[in-house]
């Protein structure tokens, strides 16, 4: 602020006066400034600034605009002191690093059972909300279409779902679902007792999925 001057003498033999302006410039703050690290995950990431004396008020700009960025990078802050006695600024570098993702909700679930020349579709979703897309471990027992997958022969088949990240998102951490393919054991029941003294045992289909026959079965309480 300038304030106006003037200083007559006070003399008995002398007389004059003069005018001058007095200047107080503003005071110098120190201006810090944080929040400057942050992950993407959509939303605008802001910076925050202290400053000694405390309790100022600080504009903070981004690249030049008042709103604080959303895109995964490198972006230039400004903290400036807005008041009226009081000055100073500082300026940083805000950095948002790409997000992390997980994919969940694969379906079916793991360990399920399918007869042999059955399909199904395969579902699952990126946290990211990115397409989650899906492979096929082991061709020789499954055909597999998009999400679209058809258990060709007996043994285990194993799928994983994978998402590969953008501009914005890293790469998903794949996960695999294990299914048993094969002639589903439908029934057990006793028959007629034999020569021996045994019971005889009606197996209706055969469960092949390990690639071993059964060879026995009991019956608790027969």
């Amino acid at each position: 602020c300038s304030y106006a001057l003037t200083g007559p003498s006070h003399d008995a033999d002398w007389a004059g006066s003069a005018t001058g302006t007095l200047t107080v410039a503003k005071g110098e703050a120190v201006v810090t400034l944080g929040g400057l690290s942050h992950t993407y995950d959509g939303t605008a990431k802001s910076a925050t600034a202290t400053t000694v004396p405390t309790g100022l008020v600080v504009e903070i700009t981004y690249d030049g605009s008042a709103t604080p960025p959303t895109a995964v990078g490198s972006h230039a802050v400004t903290g400036t002191v807005s008041d009226a006695n009081w000055q100073g600024a500082a300026a940083g570098t805000m950095t948002i690093g790409k997000g992390i993702q997980v994919i969940e909700n694969f379906m079916p679930a793991d360990g399920r059972n399918f007869p042999r020349g059955a399909s199904t579709t395969l579902s699952a979703q990126a946290s990211s909300g990115l397409a989650v897309s899906f492979s096929n471990l082991t061709p020789a027992a499954a055909t597999l279409a998009g999400a679209s997958i058809t258990f060709t022969d007996f043994g285990v088949v194993r799928v994983s779902a994978h998402q590969a990240g953008d501009a914005n998102w890293n790469v998903a951490d794949p996960v695999e679902r294990e299914y048993r393919v094969g002639g589903v054991l439908t029934n057990v029941s006793p028959g007629a007792a034999n020569a021996g003294g045994g019971i005889e045992v009606v197996i209706q289909g055969l469960w092949m999925g390990d690639g071993a026959d059964i060879t026995n079965v009991t019956l608790a309480g027969v």
